[in-house]
């Protein structure tokens, strides 16, 4: 089931990329390993655009972590 979501995702964020950029180019795509656990870190300030992109061009579905703030954020609203 989770193999079937991850594909479902990724074709749509690869179609929410094609809306929005004409090309994107892969550089290095062969450095990135397919099977083992890999750190990738995508630092701008519209995170949206950069998980669309990781998720539309890597040959895995990436797990997205969140900085410790947006936890913290969660649990104070709960009484």
């Amino acid at each position: 089931m989770r193999k079937l979501a991850d594909t479902v995702m990724g074709a749509f964020a690869g179609l929410l990329v094609r809306i929005f950029f004409r090309r994107i180019e892969v550089e290095s795509a062969e450095n990135v390993a397919a099977a083992t656990p890999t750190v990738l870190v995508a630092n701008h300030q519209n995170g949206l655009v950069d998980g669309l992109l990781l998720m539309a061009t890597l040959r895995r579905y990436p797990r997205f972590l969140g900085k410790s703030t947006l936890f913290k954020s969660c649990r104070s609203g709960r009484s």
